[in-house]
């Protein structure tokens, strides 16, 4: 003989209650790891388009072309091309 296990209404209704909380804690930190891998994203980007114009060559020689049409100013122009450089 198989004895019948059953429980009250109010731990079931606790079960089901605790269930849920545990589903929206589930989706609520899915959402926000979500975010934080975009926010992580962009600023990576946002790093890698600076240094790719810190390190223009174009932008260096323009000022290196600067240097050369100001002679007073040389010094300061030629520092200014190798921070793109």
């Amino acid at each position: 003989m198989t004895p019948n296990f059953i429980l009250p209404d109010s731990v079931i209704y606790m079960l089901i209650a605790s269930g849920a909380v545990a589903v929206i804690t589930y989706i609520k930190m899915s959402i926000d790891e979500i975010k934080a891998f975009r926010r992580e994203r962009a600023i990576c980007e946002f790093k890698i388009a600076i240094e790719n114009n810190r390190k223009s060559q174009t932008l260096a020689d323009y000022y290196t072309a600067a240097a050369d049409g100001d002679p007073d100013d040389c010094d300061y122009w030629d520092d200014t091309a190798e921070l793109f450089k």
